[in-house]
């Protein structure tokens, strides 16, 4: 699911394969604009009618979609779907969303890139740090 610039809802839907002659394939299904509500019954029929216009039926291994509460209810325990996978990495990204926000981690971010700004605005301590750092490499 995605949402365009001009604020229309739309639904992309593909499909990743191998071949016989082991080559990775990735097809785009279908990418068609989606004005109901996403609702788990919602996205459970718009992908039910795109495995039955490919003729995907018991074809289908694995659905690989993100956490949403939508998506996850509208794939499991259907068969046509195969198994509901949540997606690596955005699962990874959630993770780190989370704990970016924490305050900690938030004022470590603020004083990195206190420095980071200091060293590029400033030609005398850029030279002066890179000096530092060819005596210490040279002990």
């Amino acid at each position: 699911m995605w949402t365009s610039r001009a604020t229309k809802s739309y639904i992309t839907i593909t499909a990743h394969l191998i071949s016989k002659d082991w080559q990775y394939i990735t097809l785009v299904l279908t990418t068609e604009e989606m004005s109901e509500r996403h609702t788990s019954a919602n996205l459970r029929e718009r992908l039910l009618k795109v495995i039955t216009t490919w003729q995907l039926n018991n074809k289908v291994v694995a659905v690989v979609h993100d956490n949403a509460a939508n998506i996850c209810n509208a794939v499991e325990n259907i068969p046509e779907f195969g198994h509901s996978v949540r997606c690596f990495a955005h699962s990874l990204q959630l993770c780190v969303n989370k704990h970016l926000s924490e305050e900690r981690i938030n004022n470590l971010i603020k004083k990195s890139s206190n420095i980071v700004s200091h060293f590029h605005h400033s030609t005398a301590s850029t030279t002066a740090l890179q000096n530092k750092h060819s005596r210490t490499i040279a002990k």
